[in-house]
C-alpha cells in the first residue's frame, strides 16, 4: 500500500517474483564497475525467484575488488500511527574459505537516509554461512536430496524494532562488505521479505474523510470518501439487527475521491442504519438516519 506522499505502509511484502527490480527499491553499489545485486532463479520455499548478490559469479568479482559495500535499499515508508513493527526476511549465504570475514547488517534510518542505525538481533555474516557453510565453487540455495534445505527465515521481533514505531520518514535497508582482506566472498541470496505492524484506526479514519449527506434524509444520502490506498472498498449498510440492506464492492485509488449513493432506489424503511466501509481490513463505521 501507498499513502500520499508516494511511502508505503503496513502490511509490506516482497518475494521477488513480479517486476524486475521491484518498485520502489534501490540497488546501490559503491564500488564502481563491479557486480551488485540482481534476480537470481533459486527461491526460497521452492519459489522461482530471489535476489542475489553475485560476489562468487564471476572471477574477476575478487580478489581485486576486496571490501566491495553493496546495499539494497527497500521503499520509503511512512509509519506514521503504527506499532509493533517487525521484519522477517529468507537467506542463504556460504563462506567461500573458512577465514573469510565478511560483513552483514540490516540498517534503518529515521531521517530519510541521512544517518543509518544497525537493528540489533539481525544475522550476522559468520551466522548466515552456517545454511550453506563453506563453498569454493559459485554458490547457489539448491541441494538435489532435499529441495530448499539451505534457506533460513529470520525473524526481527516488534521489541527489538520499538524505535520505528510512530515514525514518518522510515528507511531500511540491506548492507553488505565482503571480506575486507581478498574479496573472497560467496553469493548472499535473499527473499520473502515481509515487514507488518499494527495500524491505529485514527490515522485510517482521519485519512478516509468519511461524510454521510443529507444525514439524516427523507430519501437517498451520498457517502463520500477518500481512500488513502490503491485497493477495493467494501461498503456495506445494514439495520439495527445487523441485516445487510445494501452493498458495494468498488475499486479505489490512493487520493481520490469516491462518491455513493445509499438508497438510491428509495426502498429503505424509516429508521437508523449503518453504513461501513472496509479497505484492506481496515474499517470505519457511520449512522445514517432515514426519516
Amino acid at each position: 500500500k501507498v499513502n500520499w506522499n508516494g511511502a508505503k505502509t503496513l502490511p509490506y511484502s516482497e518475494d521477488f517474483e513480479g517486476q524486475w527490480w521491484p518498485e520502489g527499491m534501490n540497488f546501490v553499489n559503491e564500488d564502481l564497475g563491479t557486480l551488485s545485486w540482481e534476480r537470481s532463479q533459486y527461491g526460497a520455499g521452492g519459489s522461482a525467484y530471489s535476489v542475489v548478490l553475485p560476489n562468487a559469479n564471476y572471477v574477476s568479482n575478487f580478489p581485486a575488488f576486496n571490501a566491495n559495500v553493496d546495499i539494497m535499499e527497500l521503499p520509503p515508508f511512512d509509519f506514521t500511527n503504527t506499532s509493533n513493527i517487525s521484519i522477517s526476511y529468507d537467506y542463504s549465504f556460504a563462506r567461500k574459505t573458512g577465514v573469510v570475514a565478511d560483513t552483514f547488517k540490516l540498517q534503518y534510518s529515521l531521517d530519510c537516509g541521512g544517518t543509518w542505525i544497525n537493528i540489533p538481533g539481525a544475522t550476522t555474516a559468520s551466522q548466515m554461512a552456517a545454511s550453506g557453510g563453506t563453498v569454493n565453487a559459485p554458490y547457489i540455495p539448491w541441494s538435489s536430496v532435499t529441495p530448499n534445505p539451505k534457506w533460513v527465515t529470520k525473524s526481527i521481533s516488534s521489541a527489538i524494532l520499538g524505535g520505528l514505531n510512530n515514525k514518518r520518514d522510515v528507511k531500511i535497508r540491506f548492507w553488505f562488505q565482503n571480506d575486507i582482506s581478498t574479496g573472497q566472498s560467496q553469493n548472499l541470496y535473499i527473499d520473502n521479505i515481509n515487514i507488518s505492524g499494527t495500524v491505529g484506526l485514527n490515522e485510517f479514519e482521519n485519512a478516509l474523510g468519511l461524510s454521510i449527506y443529507p444525514n439524516p434524509t427523507s430519501s437517498s444520502s451520498v457517502i463520500e470518501f477518500t481512500s488513502p490506498y490503491n485497493s477495493k472498498a467494501n461498503l456495506v449498510v445494514y439495520d439495527v439487527t445487523g441485516r445487510v440492506v445494501e452493498e458495494n464492492v468498488m475499486t479505489v485509488n490512493s487520493g481520490v475521491n469516491t462518491k455513493y449513493t445509499v438508497n438510491s432506489s428509495n426502498q429503505l424503511n424509516s429508521g437508523v442504519y449503518f453504513v461501513s466501509i472496509n479497505i484492506d481490513g481496515q474499517k470505519v463505521i457511520k449512522k445514517l438516519i432515514i426519516e
